[in-house]
């Protein structure tokens, strides 16, 4: 995806918050470091001593999955990093206990474990989720990550998707939502097809139904030589037994780094049109049991309105203990 001179400003911006050299790919994209080796070099980078163990066995399953994010994370502006820098205190936390504190619908949550990259079905090729947080009572929060997402994608080109979303999307619930927020619903050539009646990110919301179609459906179970049996069958067994699954995008506000963003803006209010529409929210579920035939499924299922922003939960939970470098580096 070609950059945005936004989100190449962002970048610059990142690189000169910790004063690093200005090292770039092929494309021209600047990097971390020269060469993409093991996560000690990230682990040097961002200052991180506490829970050093922790970060690299998270390091290693964030990276290694169907996305491939292992070609992106050298990136200065990498989307894989953002979540994995800033919830990998959550990841194992045996030795020094942690929580992050995060509102949702007006009720304090403490989450107490973190979970990257897990799969849920979808259709041929799994949903891959960010980040789920665990709190002390069991509770999902599963967490699409947007950084720049919403800078690169901006357009109002239209978007093909398979065959098998067509009956979903033409769900009354679904699809008038979406085209009351400017979103043309259409069949071509026996692919959905996604007309923007405007420029707007549209991956995003594409995204969030994908994951809630996982979220109806359940994990997938991943038998992946860097993806532990034992770490998926933790998230299979916290999903089974979670009283409520809520789903969210949290997203970087780049508006601090790099001033007025109307990219950052008009997402935003997309998503609350859309996701926080609530004859959406109320009707999502239920479309998706129909269309994959499901007599069951998504019960507990409880969908966030609005986007959460790292900047909000940072401010939120002063003493979350994330390394100095890190902070400083995103701006926090």
């Amino acid at each position: 995806m070609k950059q945005s001179k936004a989100s190449k400003n962002l970048a610059n911006k990142f690189r000169a918050n910790l004063n690093f050299d200005e090292i770039k790919s092929k494309s021209g994209s600047l990097l971390l470091f020269n060469e993409l080796t093991f996560s000690e070099l990230f682990c040097g980078r961002f200052g991180i001593q506490e829970e050093r163990e922790a970060f690299n066995e998270a390091f290693t399953i964030a990276t290694g999955g169907v996305g491939n994010e292992i070609t992106n994370v050298n990136s200065v502006i990498s989307s894989a990093l953002l979540p994995l820098l800033f919830f990998y205190r959550l990841f194992y936390t045996v030795k020094q206990p942690v929580s992050l504190r995060i509102n949702i619908n007006g009720i304090e949550h403490n989450f107490v474990r973190a979970f990257f990259e897990v799969r849920n079905k979808v259709v041929g090729r799994p949903s891959c989720v960010d980040v789920v947080l665990q709190d002390k009572d069991g509770n999902l929060l599963f967490l699409e990550s947007k950084l720049t997402e919403f800078l690169d994608d901006y357009s109002d080109k239209p978007k093909t998707y398979g065959a098998s979303y067509l009956s979903l999307y033409q769900n009354a619930s679904i699809k008038n939502a979406l085209e009351n927020a400017g979103i043309g619903v259409d069949r071509q050539d026996k692919v959905l097809l996604l007309t923007p009646r405007n420029t707007m990110y549209l991956e995003g919301i594409k995204q969030s139904i994908s994951h809630l179609i996982g979220l109806v459906k359940g994990p997938q179970i991943v038998d992946d030589e860097f993806y532990p049996s034992a770490y998926c069958r933790e998230y299979i067994e916290a999903f089974e037994n979670a009283p409520n699954k809520y789903y969210a995008t949290i997203l970087f506000d780049p508006t601090k780094q790099i001033g007025n963003s109307p990219e950052f803006e008009s997402y935003c209010k997309l998503y609350c049109s859309i996701v926080g529409n609530e004859v959406f929210r109320n009707g999502i579920v239920p479309a998706i049991r129909e269309w994959a035939k499901l007599e069951k499924g998504g019960e507990n299922i409880i969908i966030i309105p609005q986007p959460l922003t790292y900047q909000e939960i940072t401010s939120a939970n002063p003493d979350y203990p994330l390394p100095e470098s890190i902070k400083k580096y995103y701006g926090f």
